[in-house]
């Protein structure tokens, strides 16, 4: 998997999330959007709610099951959580594992 596809996994899923919201809490689908981590877009519901999209669509996309949780990707700046990009970053670390 390249890059280019892990994002547009992220954007797939930032869709199931805009699903969700009101028309006025469309997240946009942009590589540094602030998604987590203080000011980020997310509250930990749709933050979770994202995260087991992504997973889904790697899985059946790369056949390979991920997880995108672990401690390290929490805390202040949410690490590999915390824009597409990062998270984008993150699938093809894991997936390299």
């Amino acid at each position: 998997m390249d890059r280019a596809t892990a994002l547009d996994i992220v954007y797939q899923a930032i869709d199931v999330v805009n699903g969700l919201r009101s028309e006025t809490e469309q997240l946009a689908k942009t590589p540094d959007l602030l998604l987590a981590g203080e000011g980020g877009a997310l509250d930990s519901l749709a933050l979770v709610t994202l995260i087991l999209a992504v997973e889904s669509r790697v899985s059946t996309l790369a056949g390979a099951e991920i997880g995108l949780l672990d401690d390290s990707d929490f805390g202040e700046d949410a690490g590999g959580l915390r824009s597409p990009a990062a998270l984008a970053d993150l699938i093809l670390e894991r997936l390299a594992a």
